[in-house]
């Protein structure tokens, strides 16, 4: 155990230290209002004073003023006074580390008990001496701080560079080829003779120039006539063409009466008038010539019922040769016109193939085409 003697002298130079820095700082808080030893301190204004900081681990240069003091609590380390924003390198508050006590004495045995008579009982074993005190302890010293990393060793000399390998030996250039004989040369061929020049035919005579006319009278000047009527003005021409390519429909097979539509096609605004103009072809999936009567018709729809489009349409009675020399097409041309009404936001088209009459079959039809639709006039 550590001496209390010791312990006491150590909290007394702290004590000391601190009553010394304390007693310093008296001094400069007076002196501060005295306006005097300002330098001494390090501060830059009379007004502010200086105090002891405390901490552990070193004090950041924002800490603190010009004139404060620092403790790192953690390694006993004095700072101050800071100046010019930094703190100085620290002086440590330690003291030398203690010497070891010496060793305590060896407690000396007890004394041997007399001999016992014969008639005598043994006597009890003595007690055993108490062990000497063992000597104090000394403050073990405080861990020096570690030491700065010493600076980089200069580089070492680049060793010598190795040998170059040995180059490869190229083999030797092959001899030249000998050059080949020149061919002969074909003999010229002969020039043809000239033909004839013609005979110049003889030049024409030149005709006589007819006589000038004598200029006639002036003619005198007619009345101005009347200023004519305005023309009526004539319809707005063809606008907003819709061009229209029309999807694929089936009619399933050829029975009379049966019918198959496209899809709705156009889009028409209300109060207008339309013209329009499709050709369809029909082919049938043999790609061959029927062996049976067929009448096909072709009709417009529309999707708004209160309209009625008025058109004209062919007839598909027979079947023409398409460019394979088979007959497997029939085609087909509706002209008309519409007017749109003026309560339905839009109205479209739609075509309708029907096998109008004949003689049934079993052959399925394929139908598609291409049109216009032009807007020609405002009904409103």
């Amino acid at each position: 155990m550590p001496k209390l003697g010791t312990i006491k002298r150590v909290s007394t130079v702290v004590i000391a230290v601190g009553i010394l820095i304390t007693s310093g700082l008296q001094q400069d808080a007076y002196a501060a209002v005295k306006h005097e030893g300002l330098a001494m301190a390090g501060r830059v204004t009379a007004t502010t004073p200086n105090t002891i900081r405390s901490g552990k681990g070193a004090p950041s240069s924002s800490l603190g003023a010009d004139g404060d003091f620092y403790i790192d609590l953690s390694t006993f380390n004095f700072y101050g006074p800071k100046a010019n924003g930094r703190w100085p390198a620290p002086t440590s508050l330690r003291g030398p580390a203690g010497t070891n006590g010496t060793p305590g004495a060896a407690g000396s045995n007890g004394a041997a008990g007399s001999a016992a008579t014969a008639s005598e009982k043994p006597g009890p074993i003595g007690l055993q001496g108490p062990v000497g005190e063992t000597g104090t302890q000394g403050v073990p010293g405080l861990a020096g701080s570690p030491g700065s990393i010493g600076a980089t060793g200069p580089t070492g000399p680049a060793g010598p560079q190795g040998a170059s390998g040995p180059t490869g030996i190229a083999g030797p250039t092959g001899p030249t080829g000998a050059i080949g004989l020149a061919g002969a040369v074909g003999l010229t061929g002969s020039n043809g003779s000239q033909g004839l020049v013609g005979v110049a035919g003889a030049e024409g005579l030149t005709g006589l120039q007819g006589l000038q006319g004598a200029t006639g009278p002036t003619g005198a000047t007619g009345s101005s006539g009347s200023i004519g009527l305005t023309g009526a003005q004539g319809a707005t021409g063809p606008s907003q063409v819709q061009v229209i390519n029309l999807p694929t429909w089936n009619l399933s097979s050829s029975t009379v009466g049966a019918t198959s539509s496209s899809v709705q096609i156009g889009n028409l605004a209300p109060g207008e008038s339309y013209a329009f103009t499709f050709v369809v072809s029909g082919r049938l999936a043999t790609n061959q010539s029927p062996n049976y009567a067929i009448k096909l018709g072709m009709m417009v729809g529309v999707s708004d019922t209160t309209v009625t489009p008025t058109y004209s349409a062919s007839s598909g009675f027979g079947y023409f040769a398409d460019a394979s020399g088979t007959y497997s097409r029939a085609s087909f041309t509706i002209v008309g016109t519409l007017e749109t009404s003026s309560s339905t936001p839009n109205t479209t088209l739609y075509l309708t193939a029907e096998d109008a009459g004949g003689t049934s079959g079993s052959d399925g039809l394929t139908f598609t085409g291409t049109g216009l639709i032009q807007l020609v006039g405002s009904l409103l």
